[in-house]
């Protein structure tokens, strides 16, 4: 339900051009390399952002926003840092494998044949029932035609807001 209303929130404002939306405030801890952080308080939030913009690339038809999309998701490959390609957003262990395969991982057509009632723990039916609760508010044609994916992704990449807070 809270993801649901998050996604109708959101492309309410879109639609009426209200501005700036704020998402709240996430709270983070650097680890001493510098390039991880831990998320103290906002994970929910991040995860439920995570997979807005998988269902969003997944509804894209333009490949190359498609490509963008994914690198919101995921960490390139750096060959001079010594970094393989990962999920920016690590979940919990338990949840890990279910989405980095259907999340990140882009395969949400999977997803949608997956028997939810069989998957466990209960974080993962969760993951599962928000991503298909979203993408049916995402997929009906007449709250956001395919044609305007690419305006409703630069209004969450421009104008929504979250304050991060690091300690």
């Amino acid at each position: 339900q809270q993801a649901e209303t998050l996604v109708n929130d959101l492309l309410g404002a879109w639609r009426t051009n209200d501005g700036d939306y704020f998402l709240g405030s996430i709270v983070l801890v650097q680890h001493p390399s510098g390039d991880d952080v831990d998320i103290i308080d906002g994970q929910q939030r991040l995860t439920t952002l995570c997979i807005l913009v998988s269902l969003l690339r997944h509804l894209e038809e333009d490949s190359a926003l498609r490509g963008e999309l994914g690198e919101l998701l995921l960490i390139p490959q750096s060959r001079i840092k010594g970094l393989d390609e990962r999920p920016r957003l690590l979940v919990r262990e338990c949840d890990r494998e279910f989405f980095d395969t259907f999340i990140v991982g882009d395969n949400i057509d999977s997803l949608l044949d997956v028997d939810a009632s069989a998957l466990t723990p209960a974080s993962v039916r969760r993951i599962n029932d928000n991503a298909r609760a979203m993408l049916d508010v995402l997929s009906d044609p007449d709250v956001l035609a395919p044609d305007e994916v690419q305006s409703f992704v630069q209004y969450l990449m421009l104008q929504v807001s979250l304050i991060e807070v690091s300690t």
